[in-house]
């Protein structure tokens, strides 16, 4: 099915503070589907190696949290809510900096009450 998109959402038993984390950012990743409209397996083991690197670097000292990630249709959708929109956006730099050139674009907008979120949970009836 072409129209798949299989979304990995994430529960917080202790959520973090919206107020602090009031920013959203998404890196949209583009992929050649397979007939599924999924990753192809090297592209998959590559974007699973670049976005478990970047996770791992933004959540070490809590600088943001991965909420969400959609696949399907030809991309990736990987959301995050950041304190520091700067600070964000020079680790990404610098974590993905260490791999061959990655065909991704990254968006921010403010979103101090994580409506994303809260849409997110409420379409899989999570809230």
């Amino acid at each position: 099915d072409s129209g798949r998109i299989v979304t990995r959402g994430r529960m917080f038993p202790a959520a973090p503070d919206k107020s602090v984390y009031k920013m959203r950012v998404e890196i949209v990743w583009q992929y050649k589907p397979d007939q599924t409209a999924m990753p192809l397996p090297d592209e998959t083991v590559r974007m699973d190696d670049a976005m478990n690197s970047l996770c791992e670097a933004m959540e070490e000292d809590r600088l943001a949290w991965l909420t969400a990630i959609h696949i399907g249709g030809g991309c990736a959708v990987f959301v995050y809510y950041t304190r520091d929109i700067d600070a964000f956006s020079g680790r990404l730099d610098k974590t993905l900096g260490k791999y061959p050139p990655l065909p991704i674009q990254v968006g921010a907008a403010l979103d101090p009450s994580w409506h994303e979120y809260k849409e997110m949970l409420s379409r899989f009836s999570l809230t």
